[in-house]
């Protein structure tokens, strides 16, 4: 073990004869000088900033209600997301707005195609 690790960690208040807290102290040491280590897939990238666009949670929205406009705003929201150089946030929001939208569209097509064919059958 090292004896700087072991004044770290008498320093702290931790136990100089744990393994696991030298463990610890060793992978702090090599993960730079000062650097927290780097944990999960996103370690280390900044937060997104801006606003999310309110037009995607719009298209949102309307994907519930009607799936045309789900459609159509949420292409035109990711679209000014794309064009606005990382200002607004919501990419994510528009593209389940479309998708929804899709969904809800072929859904309702089967169930119109479900109830004609089921009227056609009885008469």
């Amino acid at each position: 073990m090292n004896d700087e690790h072991k004044e770290t960690a008498r320093e702290l208040g931790l136990p100089e004869d744990d393994p696991a807290v030298m463990r610890d102290l060793q992978m702090l040491a090599s993960s730079g000088a000062g650097q927290a280590p780097q944990w999960g897939l996103r370690a280390g990238q900044p937060r997104p900033v801006g606003k999310v666009n309110r037009l995607a949670v719009f298209a949102l929205f309307c994907s519930f209600i009607l799936p045309v406009l789900g459609i159509v705003f949420g292409t035109l929201a990711l679209n000014e997301i794309e064009d606005g150089g990382g200002k607004e946030r919501g990419a994510g929001v528009a593209r389940s707005a479309i998708a929804l939208g899709i969904i809800y569209l072929i859904a309702a097509v089967v169930a119109i195609a479900l109830v004609i064919s089921a009227i056609r059958g009885h008469s």
